[in-house]
C-alpha cells in the first residue's frame, strides 16, 4: 500500500544494481576556451568584418574620384566662376559645356525656358535668381548664380556641396555617390554583425547543448547517461558539477530504492506473521460464540470476532501492496447513516479502550454542514472508508488528553457531486509543523512532538494510520488535511484531521 508523497517503486527484482560510476574528474579534456576569450573573439570579427566593409567601399570611392567617375564634393563650388566666364564668352549657348556637377536653365531675354535639367522646384528658385540678378541658396541645398550671356540671354547654374557623377544621365538615374557610399558602409555594418551574431549564436547553442541534454536526463528520471563535454571552460565546470551531481543522485536514489525494497519486505513479513495469530482469535471468537454467555460477553466475543475479520482484510491489502500490487478501491453503494453509525459503535469501543471519552456528531451542530447522512446513499469502498477513519481516531485517543471527537457530514463537491466529511479532533498538543507536512507519508513517526503520549507510547506507532487515510482520500477523489484546532491568540488546542470523500 503506497504511502503518501511516495512514488511508485519497482519491485525488489527490479531494483538496479550498483554501478560504478567514473569520476567526472578522470574524462581526458582537451583545451578550453574562456567564455570571455570566446566573446572577444566575436567582438574582434565583428571589429574586423566592419573595417571590410567599410574600406571597399571606400577604396572604390577613391578610385571613382581619382578616374573622373565622381566629380568631388567642392567640384561645383571650385569651378562655378571659370565656367560662368566661359559660358558668357559664347557667342551661344551650349548645354553640352555645362559639367554634370551643375543643374541649368537657359532663359530668354523674356524670361522664357529654352533649356533645363532642373526639376520644378529648383526651377521656380533660379527663375527668382535670374529676375533678381543676386545668387541664392536652395532649400534643399543647392547654391544658384545667374550668367548673363552674349546674346541677351540669361543662365542660372545651380550646384550642391557633394560628389556627383561625372556622367548626367547616372546623375540623373543612380543615387548621389555619397548616398551609395553611406548605404554600402550600413547595410555592410549591419550584414556582418548579423552574421556574426548568428554564428556565436548556432556555436554557443552547440557548446550548450550538453547542459540541456543533461536536464532533460535528469527530468525524464534517467541518470545512466553520460555528461557531454563543452569547449568553453564554464560551461564545461558547469557539465563536470552536473555529472557529479548525477553520480551522486543515482547512488541516493539506489540506497532508496533499497530501503524501501526492505520495508515493503518487513511489511510483508509482519503482515503475514500477523494472519495466525488473527487466525487464532477469530477461530477461538467463533468456539466462544458456540457457548452460553450473557448478552454483555457476546456482545465483546462479537465485537473481538469482528475486528479480527477487519483486520484480516487489512492485511491481505498490505501483502498485495507490499508485492507492488494495486489495491483498486471496491466502490459499491452504501447506506452512509448506516455505515457511519458502523464505524461510530467501531470509534466508539477504540476511545473506551484508550479511557478517552469520544464526541461523535453527525448535524449541523457539529460539523457546521448543513445536510445530515441519514437516507443518503454513496458510492464508496465501505472497509477501506472504514479503515481510514478507524485509523484516525485510534491516532487522536491516543494523543488526547482527555476527549477526542468524530464529526461526519454530507457537503457539497462543486462539480454536482456530494463528498463526505470526516472530522476528528483531539485535545492533545497538536501536529508539530514538521507532521502537518509529512505526517501523511508512509512510515514517518516524527510527531513526538505531540503531548500526551508516553515515551514508550511512540513504539506503537509504525507511520501507517495517516497513510491509510490519505489513501482512502486518493481512492475516493478527496484529500486529507492535517491541521490544529487554536483559539483567538493562536494557541493550539488540538490536533484536527479532515478527510474528505467524493461519493
Amino acid at each position: 500500500m503506497a504511502g503518501v508523497g511516495e512514488r511508485p517503486v519497482p519491485p525488489a527484482e527490479d531494483a538496479p544494481t550498483a554501478v560504478r560510476v567514473k569520476s567526472p574528474g578522470r574524462h581526458r579534456v582537451g583545451r578550453r576556451i574562456p567564455l570571455s576569450l570566446l566573446v572577444a573573439r566575436y567582438f574582434l570579427y565583428v571589429l574586423v568584418g566592419v573595417l571590410l566593409v567599410a574600406g571597399f567601399p571606400l577604396l572604390a570611392f577613391e578610385h571613382a574620384l581619382s578616374s573622373g567617375t565622381v566629380f568631388p564634393a567642392n567640384y561645383g563650388e571650385t569651378n562655378v566662376g571659370s565656367l560662368s566666364k566661359s559660358l558668357a564668352a559664347q557667342g551661344s549657348f551650349d548645354a553640352g559645356e555645362i559639367p554634370s556637377a551643375f543643374w541649368y536653365v537657359h532663359l530668354s531675354a523674356g524670361g522664357e525656358v529654352l533649356q533645363t535639367d532642373m526639376d520644378a522646384s529648383l526651377l521656380a528658385t533660379a527663375r527668382q535668381v535670374a529676375s533678381s540678378g543676386a545668387s541664392g541658396a536652395e532649400p534643399s541645398g543647392a547654391t544658384l548664380v545667374r550668367v548673363r550671356l552674349s546674346d541677351g540671354s540669361t543662365c542660372v547654374l545651380a550646384y550642391r556641396i557633394m560628389p556627383q557623377w561625372s556622367d548626367r544621365v547616372r546623375r540623373d538615374v543612380l543615387p548621389n555617390p555619397q548616398n551609395l557610399l553611406v548605404a554600402a558602409v550600413v547595410g555592410g555594418t549591419v550584414a556582418v554583425v548579423l552574421l556574426v551574431a548568428l554564428r556565436a549564436g548556432r556555436v554557443l547553442t552547440r557548446e550548450m547543448r550538453p547542459l540541456v541534454d543533461a536536464a532533460d536526463a535528469v527530468a525524464r528520471q534517467d541518470l545512466d547517461f553520460q555528461v557531454g563535454r563543452s569547449r568553453v571552460a564554464q560551461v564545461n565546470e558547469v557539465l563536470l558539477s552536473m555529472d557529479r551531481m548525477r553520480s551522486s543522485l543515482r547512488e541516493s536514489l539506489q540506497v532508496q530504492w533499497e530501503t524501501e525494497r526492505r520495508s515493503r519486505e518487513q511489511v510483508a513479513a509482519l503482515a503475514h506473521d500477523l494472519k495466525t495469530p488473527l487466525t487464532v482469535v477469530r477461530g477461538n471468537a467463533d468456539l466462544l460464540l458456540e457457548g452460553d454467555l450473557d448478552d454483555e460477553e457476546r456482545e465483546c466475543v462479537l465485537a473481538i470476532r469482528d475486528a479480527a475479520e477487519s483486520q484480516d482484510v487489512f492485511i491481505r491489502r498490505i501483502i498485495l501492496a507490499s508485492r507492488g500490487e494495486g489495491v483498486a478501491a471496491e466502490r459499491q453503494d452504501v447506506d452512509l447513516g448506516l455505515l457511519f453509525e458502523s464505524i461510530a459503535n467501531d470509534a466508539a469501543r477504540i476511545a473506551h479502550a484508550s479511557g478517552i471519552e469520544l464526541r461523535v456528531g453527525k448535524d449541523a451542530g457539529e460539523t457546521g454542514k448543513s445536510s445530515p447522512l441519514e437516507g443518503r446513499v454513496g458510492r464508496l469502498d465501505a472497509d477501506l472508508v472504514s479503515r481510514a477513519v478507524l485509523n484516525l481516531v485510534g491516532n487522536a485517543c491516543d494523543h488526547a488528553r482527555s476527549w477526542a471527537r468524530l464529526c461526519v457530514a454530507v457537503t457539497d463537491g462543486g462539480d454536482g457531486r456530494p463528498a463526505i466529511e470526516v472530522m476528528v479532533e483531539d485535545d492533545g498538543a497538536g501536529f508539530s509543523p514538521r507532521a502537518i507536512k509529512h505526517g501523511a507519508e508512509r512510515f514517518y513517526r516524527g510527531d513526538a512532538s505531540r503531548g500526551g503520549v508516553a515515551d514508550g507510547a511512540m513504539g506503537s506507532h509504525y507511520g501507517l494510520g495517516l497513510s491509510v487515510a490519505q489513501q482512502a482520500a486518493q481512492a475516493h477523489g478527496g484529500e486529507l488535511v492535517l491541521g490544529n484546532r487554536t483559539d483567538a491568540d493562536g494557541v493550539v488546542l488540538g490536533a484536527r484531521v479532515t478527510l474528505s470523500l467524493r461519493v
